[in-house]
């Protein structure tokens, strides 16, 4: 069985998971592979997946700005140009009317957004992002 994060440690606070997920970091921390990656608990590893998040939208969050979604559009502001953006669902993909993309930096954030997620795939936008990647 796989080791948690000590207890008494004060380097460490409780997060709560679903079920599902903790249920994967186990299989994946009693693979072998974590041992050779140098992971000793599954503590380690949402502790590193979390960062590695961070590392790659952390930038965005100081960049840009939802004021506005709807099942019609979602509306945000992108301080870095200075700019206010408009993203639709073209029936297929997303669409920012700024790049005149189907995937951006606009999108990529919003993609990172639960409530906007919860949204945009009420009016048929797909459960997977890897359509975009």
């Amino acid at each position: 069985m796989v080791k948690t994060a000590p207890k008494k440690s004060t380097n460490w606070k409780p997060v709560q998971l679903p079920k599902e997920l903790v249920r994967d970091l186990e299989t994946f921390a009693d693979s072998g592979v974590s041992r050779a990656l140098g992971f000793t608990n599954k503590s380690q590893l949402a502790a590193f997946a979390i960062r590695d998040f961070l590392a790659k939208y952390s930038d965005y969050l100081s960049i840009y700005q939802i004021t506005d979604f709807s099942k019609e559009k979602i509306t945000l502001i992108d301080h870095e140009e200075n700019k206010v953006v408009n993203i639709k669902h073209d029936g297929e993909y997303l669409q920012c009317d700024v790049d005149k993309e189907r995937y951006c930096g606009h999108i990529k954030f919003v993609l990172m957004c639960p409530a906007v997620l919860k949204v945009v795939k009420k009016f048929g936008y797909p459960d997977e992002t890897n359509d975009y990647d």
